[in-house]
């Protein structure tokens, strides 16, 4: 009985480490893509400042 409980521990803890290894990868995936997307953002907001500038500058 305590080596079937074992084995259930075992399994069980196996399990738990790898969904906190998937977790930990798709939280990493995800501040990446959101890093990534608040840089486009904020690079395409510059862009149409100086384009709001230019528009103005020539009228």
């Amino acid at each position: 009985m305590p080596f079937i409980f074992s084995i259930y521990l075992v399994s069980f803890s196996s399990s738990f480490c790898l969904l906190s290894s998937f977790l930990s990868i798709s939280l990493i995936i995800l501040f990446t893509s959101l890093e990534n997307f608040l840089y486009a953002s904020s690079s395409l907001a510059k862009f149409s400042k100086e384009e709001l500038f230019w528009i103005k500058s020539i009228s």
